[in-house]
């Protein structure tokens, strides 16, 4: 048995005005010391909890916040938290979350020592007023400059992450965004529509009529420009938002498609294991006064039970571009697929938003377009 492992580091610089994730802006060192100290600790609680099978890794990522909030010996001190009570044997990829401006050449060669072997780059935007408008602090020379390094020390597999629906934003300024993507080579490329999350700045801004978002239908014509110009330059769709070069897909993000067991370490990190899914406290302060009483962090649990497991089953797998495969199903839950799903299955079919195909089902365009709709018609 294998695991994937993700790391939550909950510090960055300031505050994204579109950011929802918990965070903690520009923390003290001391803070930070702390944080090390209840990860390390929380990792030690797991390593007592699992079998030595159970501790063995196929996938890391380290993602947040902005992991290189961190300096290099607090990264390497979080590493060797890691490295001593997981196994690496297995390990295929290891992922980190970085923004351009937050990490020198000398800092990514170290990490790539520590076994990084992927970077997801938040870039969001290469247009500088769109930038400051979002609260980014990184230019987008910053940008082009930390693909140059990565060349520079053989670190090959970098995703960009690219927002669209920003404010004001056009489809020309879009396909412009997209083509600057395009052009720096990029091996993988996630796209987000944004939404005005409960508690950000700019949802606040838009409740108060400052702030003018693109309407859905215009979101939708920028997400069908951005398949259609990432196919058209080689990149397979394989996943409704996400985009790679061959062989250069997330196989962690893959994985917690294909509902492989993970873990998640730090404040606001979520696990699924044996059955159990939980999440972590929110709270920095809280979650450290727990686990050094030797307390698991949790905030909230629940056991799986086998219809949310269908449903997940179901709902994860069409957002893959391999979709679902009905003899998976079957196989897995020991009933069969068109016995409990095939009315609903049928109906999404003639609205033309999924396609059966040598008994794999898989989402139209539209489909895509509409794919939390088509999650929720097939909840039991």
């Amino acid at each position: 048995m294998t695991i994937g492992l993700y790391l939550h580091v909950p510090f960055c610089q300031s505050k994204c005005h579109y950011c929802s994730f918990y965070s903690i802006p520009n923390p003290s060192r001391g803070l930070v010391a702390k944080y090390l100290e209840g990860i390390d600790k929380e990792i030690k609680l797991f390593s007592e909890m699992l079998q030595p099978e159970e501790m063995k890794l196929e996938t890391l990522y380290v993602g947040g916040g902005t992991p290189t909030f961190l300096n290099s010996n607090e990264l390497k001190q979080m590493f060797k938290s890691i490295q001593a009570n997981f196994s690496f044997e297995k390990l295929t990829e290891a992922t980190i979350e970085i923004n351009p401006n937050t990490c020198t050449e000398d800092e990514l060669g170290a990490l790539k020592d520590l076994g990084i072997n992927r970077v997801s780059l938040g870039a969001q935007s290469f247009d500088l007023k769109r930038l400051k408008a979002m609260g980014r602090e990184h230019t987008p020379q910053q940008v082009e400059r930390f693909l140059e390094w990565c060349e520079k020390i053989g670190l090959d597999n970098v995703g960009i992450d690219l927002i669209y629906g920003l404010p004001n934003q056009r489809a020309s300024d879009w396909r412009w965004e997209l083509e600057q993507a395009i052009s720096l080579k990029a091996t993988h490329i996630s796209l987000y529509g944004l939404k005005l999350e409960q508690g950000t700045k700019w949802q606040q801004m838009n409740e108060d009529g400052q702030l003018i978002v693109p309407e859905n239908d215009v979101q939708a014509a920028m997400y069908t420009e951005a398949v259609n110009l990432l196919t058209e330059s080689g990149y397979d769709q394989y996943e409704i938002s996400n985009f790679a070069l061959s062989g250069k897909q997330s196989k962690h993000n893959v994985n917690y498609w294909r509902m492989k067991p993970y873990l998640g370490i730090g404040p606001g990190a979520s696990s699924n294991l044996k059955g159990k899914r939980w999440s972590n406290l929110c709270d920095l302060e809280r979650y450290c006064e727990k686990v050094q009483n030797d307390i698991m962090p949790i905030e909230e649990g629940e056991v799986v039970t086998r219809d949310i497991a269908m449903w997940e089953k179901v709902a994860l797998s069409l957002r893959l571009s391999t979709g679902l495969k009905l003899s998976e199903f079957n196989e897995t839950f020991g009933v069969d697929f068109n016995e409990v799903y095939g009315e609903k299955t049928e109906g999404l079919i003639k609205q033309g938003l999924i396609e059966n195909n040598s008994h794999v089902i898989t989402l139209t365009h539209k489909g895509r377009l509409l794919g939390n709709e088509v999650f929720a018609s097939f909840l039991l």
